[in-house]
């Protein structure tokens, strides 16, 4: 937008792909978001944010579309001084709490409570295992729902139980892996 304005760009390129839409969201996939409001966080009350789902499909596509054409414009341009990538170090804002709705936001979409299904199951196994484990009776790993957004609805706040444990080790384990994602995306387009 700068350029289109008059301005000569001549900072190192920045790229920042953390949660923001503003930097990831395009207008074509923005149009959607009356169709499919999963493409943004949802919060544990069901409020949709202002920050991008990061286990939603479509979003991790446009994530490795966006570095993949930044890099091949890169590569292109042959820009001198190019020293390296900016990599995409940001703060999860949305997963860690603050979001636009004021609470953790990030966790509680339909994908992300599948991967958060799958994770268990690939940590534990079997179903049985994970009962002894947490000394729970749950019939199997589809009946696993998130834990209560602690912010919202604890007040005092409880004692950790292991799904509180393995809910935050699952977000915080997604968010690096997004940033990988996104680094072996640039990594692959420009080695």
């Amino acid at each position: 937008s700068k350029v289109n304005r008059g301005y000569y760009w001549k900072l190192p390129l920045l790229i920042q792909m953390g949660t923001l839409p503003f930097a990831l969201v395009t207008p074509k996939l923005r149009g959607k978001d009356q169709e499919d409001k999963n493409l943004f966080l949802r919060d544990y009350n069901g409020n949709y944010g202002g920050y991008v789902n990061i286990w939603h499909p479509e979003i991790r596509r446009l994530l490795q579309d966006n570095l993949t054409a930044v890099a091949n414009y890169t590569k292109a341009k042959d820009i001198p001084n190019f020293l390296f990538y900016d990599k995409l170090t940001w703060e999860p804002v949305g997963l860690t709490g603050g979001g636009d709705t004021g609470v953790t936001e990030g966790g509680y979409n339909p994908e992300a409570i599948m991967a958060f299904r799958l994770y268990l199951k690939e940590k534990f196994r079997k179903i049985n295992i994970m009962n002894k484990t947490w000394r729970t009776k749950y019939p199997d790993f589809e009946a696993i729902e998130p834990p209560p957004d602690p912010f919202v609805t604890q007040s005092p706040r409880t004692r950790a139980t292991p799904l509180t444990y393995e809910w935050e080790v699952f977000r915080r384990d997604s968010y690096s892996g997004y940033l990988k994602l996104a680094v072996d995306t640039l990594r692959k387009a420009d080695p």
